[in-house]
């Protein structure tokens, strides 16, 4: 230090330690080690900048995860909410609608399906000319021979109705019907398959015979077509007296009657139709 004054070395070593310091410093700032990059998180919220969707500012995107979750619950919310229904839907079911009907019949090609399904009770036999219902014995009419054509004739105001039935079992009438004018042309016709009421047994039908003073004579109905619904654009009934062990050679009796929503089509009232009987040998 020689060569300086007092004052000179002691700025100078004061210099100098300043200058040490900060090189100390330098280098133990720069060995440093950089920051820890934190790792991705698999679950992180989706970023505007992620998906490229433009979203309002800091509003964020469900994760998978969370979508998925959300999708669960409402399917399960759904779930629950058509059980719900289902529930309140059964329980305002009609009283008695899920009772079921036992039903036995010996040979179910003998009744029109239509006619077991319209029967009442719950407890029904089908035995042959007979049905059991609820425990009582109703015999079912048999006003033509089964399987055997008939035909039925009358006339009225220079028109003749012809009327043919075929009994094909013990609740199905087939039927062809026919009305001519005096030249033999036809003026209506009507064909198909009648079907024994299911409630027969309550009370039979009653017509008049016009050619006997209007003697009152009893009467099956076969019913072509929903006449109590109103189901078809037409229906038509077909009316036998059934078979009497005290007709006296009198020939068995009927009569036709029908009618359509369409008032323009033909119709046929019971007191337009004269009473039609039996003819012998007749095709």
């Amino acid at each position: 230090m020689t060569g300086f004054s007092p004052v000179l070395q002691q700025t100078r070593a004061r210099f100098m330690g300043i200058t040490l310091m900060s090189v100390f410093a330098f280098i133990v700032g720069g060995c440093e080690p950089a920051a820890q990059e934190q790792p991705a998180n698999e679950n992180r919220s989706v970023s505007q900048e992620d998906t490229g969707i433009n979203l309002p500012e800091n509003q964020e995107v469900l994760s998978q995860k969370d979508a998925q979750e959300d999708a669960e619950s409402s399917v399960v919310e759904s779930e629950t909410e058509s059980d719900r229904e289902l529930a309140e839907d059964t329980e305002t079911l009609p009283e008695g609608l899920e009772e079921q009907k036992n039903v036995y019949v010996k040979d179910a090609s003998q009744y029109d399906p239509t006619f077991i399904a319209g029967l009442p009770g719950k407890n029904i036999k089908l035995v042959d000319d007979y049905v059991v219902i609820d425990g009582e014995t109703e015999y079912i009419p048999e006003p033509t021979p089964l399987n055997k054509k008939i035909t039925f004739q009358g006339a009225r105001n220079d028109q003749k109705f012809t009327l043919a039935v075929t009994r094909t079992n013990f609740t199905n009438v087939k039927y062809d019907f026919q009305i001519v004018d005096k030249a033999n042309k036809i003026i209506d016709s009507k064909s198909g398959v009648a079907i024994l009421g299911s409630m027969f047994f309550l009370a039979a039908e009653v017509d008049e015979d016009e050619e006997d003073d209007y003697t009152a004579y009893l009467s099956i109905e076969y019913w072509d077509g929903d006449y109590e619904n109103m189901n078809n654009d037409c229906w038509l009934a077909v009316r036998i007296e059934p078979l009497r062990e005290d007709a006296n050679g009198e020939e068995p009796r009927a009569k036709v009657n029908y009618q359509c929503k369409d008032k323009n089509k033909p119709a046929l009232g019971l007191d337009d139709c004269p009473t039609l009987r039996q003819v012998r040998n007749g095709a």
